[in-house]
């Protein structure tokens, strides 16, 4: 029983996450800052909607009672590591993008998975891989494209319900076409 609980608890200290992280903000400052805000925003929205979420549900010591919403120590600590753990992967994923081309990163996976490269599902991840990424700047391109046409009017639930079928949209004739979006 001891054994199963270990692996459903979250037992990461968000003080370690963040002293990991250091090193990575340090590195991102060297990014030119227009070239590093963009984005941030959202992943910053993303990692407090995530701390929030995992803040609200008690457990532990209760530190915080408004009405239905209860905080307790350990859903904090939760909260605050599973925020912190998201920011710095995106923010270590942009440093080694502004340092490294797709490609490159890709051929040092191909490196490091090398003796198990014979196995057919790696290499079918590195392709996969390779190809998506030289997709995706294509997929937003066309994405912000539809959602600057469709979306000029309108309140905020207009602009999310727009902007859910551009997404659908995009993503299916990305997958019944996807050599449009390799050009």
């Amino acid at each position: 029983l001891v054994g199963s609980e270990m692996c459903i608890r979250d037992s990461s200290n968000p003080y370690q996450i963040f002293l990991l992280s250091i090193p990575v903000i340090l590195l991102y400052i060297y990014i030119p800052a227009r070239r590093s805000l963009k984005g941030t925003l959202i992943t910053f929205m993303f990692g407090l909607s995530i701390f929030i979420a995992n803040a609200i549900f008690p457990s532990g010591e209760v530190l915080f009672k408004m009405g239905p919403f209860i905080i307790g120590a350990d859903s904090l600590q939760r909260g605050l590591g599973r925020a912190m753990k998201l920011i710095t992967l995106v923010l270590s994923t942009k440093v080694l993008l502004y340092k490294f081309s797709a490609e490159e990163i890709l051929n040092g996976l191909r490196n490091v998975l090398g003796p198990v490269q014979r196995l057919r599902p790696v290499k079918n991840f590195l392709e996969i891989a390779l190809l998506s990424l030289k997709a995706l700047p294509n997929i937003k391109r066309e994405l912000e494209r539809l959602y600057q046409e469709n979306c000029k009017k309108g309140n905020l639930t207009y602009r999310v319900r727009a902007l859910s079928t551009i997404i659908v949209s995009v993503l299916v004739k990305a997958i019944e076409r996807p050599e449009d979006f390799l050009n």
